[in-house]
């Protein structure tokens, strides 16, 4: 019986943490080096019923053979505000414009982070848990000479693919379709 007892309470605390957070839309972005499509905005939603302080920093993100690798690069983007303090119930609106190298030659990966920091009434709280929250979102900025080239195989029972272009591909946007061969055709448009 004990043990059930446990096990509630922590599904309990765990699933209520879950309910009252922040939301953070969109969670990826595609943008270009310069223009109107060098900027865009974050809408965070504070779905909590305490205040949410939140401050947002910036990773260039390259794929190694060893995984993943963050660098700062706050510089590479004008955030506004950096951080946010947000009411109980409400949204607000965080706007960002790359700023980074106009001479970059394929799509480059940034992680933005989104991360709670403690106010100075949850630092006054004595005992409990407290959880504090960090969203991670994706944005991509290509060069303005952006081209893809998709290659597609079945092998072993699985559809492969490759993209030897220069900027990333949003797969949602590519049609697919498969042959009684199969053979895969890929094309640009609507699914």
């Amino acid at each position: 019986m004990a043990l059930i007892v446990r096990f509630l309470t922590l599904y309990s605390l765990c699933f209520s943490s879950l309910v009252f957070a922040y939301q953070v839309i969109p969670m990826y972005q595609s943008l270009e080096i310069a223009g109107n499509k060098s900027r865009s905005s974050y809408q965070i939603t504070n779905t909590r019923p305490k205040d949410a302080l939140v401050e947002i920093k910036v990773f260039e993100v390259e794929f190694t053979s060893n995984g993943e690798s963050l660098t700062p690069a706050d510089s590479d983007f004008l955030i506004l505000p950096p951080q946010l303090y947000i009411e109980p119930g409400r949204r607000q609106t965080v706007r960002m414009r790359y700023l980074g190298s106009e001479e970059i030659k394929e799509t480059h990966i940034y992680r933005v982070i989104f991360s709670e920091v403690k106010t100075q009434d949850q630092e006054k709280q004595k005992g409990g848990v407290e959880l504090l929250l960090e969203f991670s979102t994706v944005v991509f900025v290509s060069p303005h000479e952006c081209s893809f080239k998709v290659r597609s195989w079945v092998k072993d029972s699985k559809v492969h693919f490759s993209n030897s272009g220069n900027c990333v591909v949003d797969l949602s946007r590519l049609r697919f379709e498969l042959s009684n061969k199969m053979m895969i055709s890929v094309s640009f448009g609507m699914k």
